[in-house]
């Protein structure tokens, strides 16, 4: 079954903007079948794309859809390996990336992933200003 993660998240300061950050995160899908599961489902119009959101406390998107659709992702599957290889990753995933400008000492960050067939994933992720 396709599985989906937060692989990975990282937090920048932009250069002269000392309220500013640019949020990335890597969504990966670390399950063996793609999230779509199957081609017929994409023919279909049954499955549904993987969506991220970016929930703030204290900050406000300044760049960047609060929800960003990032397709489908493969799964281990659709690697080609010898037969006695665990399959490996088809990629590193897909990230999304927003610009937030901070409005509290206390900024906070929470990136969910979530898709019908792949779950949900979350990372939470603070955001220092000063």
């Amino acid at each position: 079954m396709p599985r989906l993660t937060i692989a990975e998240t990282r937090v920048e300061p932009i250069a002269g903007e000392p309220t500013l950050r640019r949020i990335v995160a890597r969504v990966a899908n670390d399950g063996f079948l793609p999230t779509n599961v199957s081609e017929q489902a994409i023919v279909t119009h049954v499955a549904r794309p993987v969506e991220v959101t970016l929930q703030l406390v204290g900050g406000e998107i300044v760049a960047g859809p609060e929800r960003q659709d990032l397709g489908h992702l493969p799964g281990r599957s659709v690697r080609v390996t010898p037969s006695w290889q665990a399959p490996a990753p088809a990629n590193g995933g897909r990230e999304v990336v927003w610009v937030v400008r901070l409005t509290a000492t206390a900024a906070a960050a929470t990136i969910v992933a979530a898709s019908p067939r792949a779950g949900v994933a979350r990372a939470e992720i603070a955001l220092a200003n000063g």
